[in-house]
Formats: structure tokens, sequence, C-alpha cells
């Protein structure tokens, strides 16, 4: 499943908003079935070593997106005017984008098909998110895709936006001597310094600025992107929207755990801070989510119902600029863990974010959850987080937030 669910991320927004997804399930037949809808998809890397034996293909993505818009949409398995174009092939982050495009703007079938598109989604996984924001951005750039004409979604899955688990290192090392360079490249998105990742911000920024809507979609356990990563933490705007994809039985085997990330992604869906604890906790996080990894997020429905949901729903930001903060993820992780328990207390001292957010029944729910949580001696990475989250068991930050509910009913 994915949490929160586009339902929950709607609760804090405008009345309107939500009449308005209500609506559109009520009355999706209605809409004009005869719609033009391009659907791109783009698969993730492959090691150089293994592209021989094992191929990858973007084929599935556009298939499960399809799907999701006949289901929204009440269309029958034939009908609606919706077009796939799966891309495939391997290299660097802007190889593969110069090739995409030039394979689209070859292909005279193909550029009409997405000229007359009313509606366009992309979709992007592990490396290939970059490849996507990048090329949607070139597409725009030589017009092909008209931002004042269409409707535009990219559903991000997984994505290395802020490079992969540092302790996979070495493996650069083994890249350099096979010269698999889109390997080494993977770990220049650890730092927003890198040239690569400047071009991935900077056409970021652009297509928000187009009013694109994004969806960065992370995995619960995922073996080689990190949970911050995969949710680029460190870009900012209201068109972004986020979710981690957990298997139900993880749900009620970690419910605090998981309970504790869907509500720090609520406050990020609502433009509200979450102090930091998405980055201080993907560390902890890693592994601990278990049962479902990097490539089995993009076989969730939810997460291609969700960008329906988002594209047809909600309201185009214009006018709004991204707000971007610098990183570097080559340091030690293990220096940033010591903040976990002030950001937890920030959080828990932010009235603003509690109140405006109507957040003090989760907090509740969740303290109690945390006062009876007692992790088994042998799982070292709950009884650390357990230790590390103590702030969120004061019993005087619980009459803290009481103090100001009994205020907020006045």
């Amino acid at each position: 499943m994915i949490l929160p669910s586009y339902e929950e991320t709607l609760l804090s927004e405008p009345k309107k908003t939500i009449k308005r997804f209500f609506h559109l399930h009520k009355h999706a037949s209605g809409l004009d079935k005869k719609q033009p809808i391009v659907i791109i998809g783009i698969h993730g890397y492959q090691p150089k070593l293994l592209q021989p034996f094992e191929k990858l293909d973007s084929k599935g993505f556009c298939v499960k997106m399809a799907e999701a818009i006949r289901q929204k949409l009440n269309l029958g398995p034939n009908e609606g005017d919706i077009t796939s174009i799966p891309l495939d092939g391997y290299g660097t982050v802007l190889k593969r984008r110069d090739a995409f495009l030039e394979q689209i703007q070859d292909n005279k079938t193909l550029s009409e098909k997405i000229k007359k598109a009313k509606a366009l989604f992309i979709i992007g996984h592990s490396q290939g998110v970059p490849v996507s924001v990048l090329l949607l951005q070139k597409l725009i750039e030589v017009r092909l895709v008209d931002p004042d004409q269409q409707t535009i979604c990219a559903l991000l899955l997984a994505g290395i936006s802020q490079g992969p688990i540092s302790r996979l290192y070495p493996a650069v090392k083994l890249a350099e001597i096979v010269d698999d360079v889109q390997s080494e490249e993977l770990f220049d998105f650890q730092k927003s310094s890198s040239p690569i990742s400047q071009e991935y911000r900077d056409a970021t920024i652009k297509i928000l600025k187009h009013r694109v809507k994004i969806i960065y979609f992370a995995s619960g356990n995922d073996d080689k992107v990190p949970l911050h990563s995969a949710l680029y933490t460190n870009m900012d705007h209201p068109s972004i929207k986020r979710g981690i994809y957990v298997a139900d039985s993880i749900y009620d085997e970690k419910r605090f755990v998981v309970d504790l990330v869907r509500i720090l992604i609520r406050l990020r869906n609502n433009n509200h801070s979450d102090h930091g604890l998405l980055v201080l906790l993907s560390e902890s996080l890693f592994g601990y989510l278990k049962e479902h990894g990097h490539a089995d997020l993009p076989e969730e429905p939810e997460a291609y119902q969700y960008a329906v949901d988002h594209l047809y729903v909600s309201k185009e930001c214009k006018n709004v600029r991204a707000k971007f903060t610098e990183f570097d993820y080559t340091l030690p992780a293990k220096s940033r863990k010591t903040y976990i328990p002030w950001a937890m207390r920030g959080l828990l001292t932010d009235e603003k974010t509690i109140i405006t957010e109507k957040l003090i029944p989760d907090f509740n729910n969740l303290r109690q959850c945390f006062k009876t949580w007692s992790p088994n001696r042998t799982d070292s990475i709950a009884s650390e987080l357990k230790y590390d989250l103590q702030p969120f068991g004061d019993d005087t930050e619980e009459q803290y937030i009481d103090d100001y509910q009994n205020l907020s009913k006045l």
C-alpha cells in the first residue's frame, strides 16, 4: 500500500479540492473519453556486467499506468485514446536523455501524438527518475510538450535524486575496473554541487515552473536508495507529493515506524517542515521495513492510481518558486543521527504545524503506540530507534500538546 493515501493528503487542502476529488470518482464517466493521453515510461539502470544477460524494459510502467487511467475514468479495455511510449536503453543520465529525445524526434508519429495529447504521464524508476525529469524539460524546451495546453504528471519511483545508499560506495571501485561510468555516476547525486546534480535540480525547478505535477515514491525496504533520496527531500514545492510503499503485513508488524513516516510525509505534502526527520531516519530505516525492495514499487497499482488523482484533482500552482536546500550525503551518516532527539522535540513543539494540520489525534495515537512499543533485544535497529526517539514519550511533551488541543477548541 501507498502511505499516506491521496485522500489523506487532501485533508488539509481547501474544501473545493476535496470536493473535486470525490466529484472525479463519482462522475468520472462524464469526462471526455476521447481525450488523447500519452504515457512515457523509463526504466532504471543496469550494471554493465549484467546488461548482456538481463534486459530491462519500460513497457510494464506504461501498461500499469494505462490500466489506472481506464479504471479511474471508467473506460473499457479498448476505450480511450491512450498512447504508450516505453523507452529502453542504457548509459549515463544525459546520454539516455539525449538518445530518448532523438528517438522521439525522429519518429513523426510519436512526436505528433505527444503534441496532440491533452494529458501526459511520464514514469521513471531508479536512475530513470533523473532521466525522466531531464527528458521532460527538453521536450518542453523543443516545444513537443506545451504546458499551457497540456496537463502533465511525473511519477518518479525509488529515484536516485540524492544518490544511492552510502554503504554501496565500494561498488564504485568495481565500476572503475570494468569501465562502468553509469554506475559511478549514481554516487555523483549524493552531492548537490556535482554537475549532474545541478543539471537535475535545474531541470526539476524548470518543469515545476511549467506547472508539472510531481510525485516521489519511496520503497519501504529499498536495498539501493535511501528514503530521503527517493523522496528528494531537499526540493520543496506545492506541486510535489510524496509517499512510501509498504506491504500490509509490514504495517501490522512495524506500525509505529510506518505511522511516523506517514505523518512526516503528510506534513511535507502540505508544505510544512518535518524538521529534518525523514533524512535523519533514512539510515535507521534501511533494512528495517522488510519484505519489499527497490524493484517492487513499480509493481504497485496504487502508485499509478495516485498519479491519476494528482493529475486530475490537484490545483495548478502558478508563480510559486521551488525551494532547494544544498546537501552532501557523502559524509558519515552516523554523525547526523545524534540530531534525531532534537529534531523530534522540535517537531512536537511546532504548534503551527501540529495545530494547522489537525495532527493532534495522529500524534496522540502514535504516542500511545510508542509507549507500548517494545522492540526485541535482537532487533538492534528498532532498539536504537526507540532510544533516539525518547522525547516522543515525554509526559511533559504530551501535556504540552494536550494544552494546545484544548485551546484550539475554544
